[in-house]
């Protein structure tokens, strides 16, 4: 493993580079409702988009307010949900949510919403990814 070249990025289709990833996630909640297993379609957010919903759950002094972190994960939940989507009014009508992130709520409840924002932090380059770096420039750095 190596450096990457300025000539090898630019042999990279910038669609490929800009592409953006999408998974399927087993919804338990709905999967128990349902009698069968569903899956829902999450995709990754760009930074500024995760980043800026993140923000909702810090106080006035910048500090993570744990009261908020909730609400920070459910806005990020209906951004990341692909399908279906939690900003279709028929369906929040259809569950009295009075909002897309109260949707995410009532279809994903408690855990299982925390868990689904997980999967999109990951798969958005946050949080616990799989892939292990293995040492790179942060071990040289501890060796110098």
């Amino acid at each position: 493993m190596g450096i990457v070249s300025i000539d090898a990025l630019m042999k990279i289709d910038r669609g490929l580079a800009t592409e953006i990833p999408v998974k399927e996630v087993r919804a338990k909640h709905l999967s128990k409702v349902m009698g069968t297993d569903v899956t829902v379609k999450i995709k990754a957010l760009a930074g500024d988009t995760y980043c800026s919903l993140l923000a909702v759950s810090k106080n006035k002094k910048g500090n993570v307010d744990v009261a908020k972190v909730y609400k920070a994960q459910s806005l990020i939940v209906v951004e990341g949900v692909q399908e279906p989507s939690l900003k279709n009014k028929e369906l929040q009508a259809h569950f009295g949510a009075t909002s897309p992130a109260e949707l995410a709520v009532i279809l994903f409840p408690g855990g299982e919403l925390v868990n689904i924002y997980n999967k999109i932090a990951e798969l958005s380059g946050y949080g616990d990814d799989e892939e292990d770096d293995e040492g790179g420039v942060d071990e040289e750095v501890k060796n110098s």
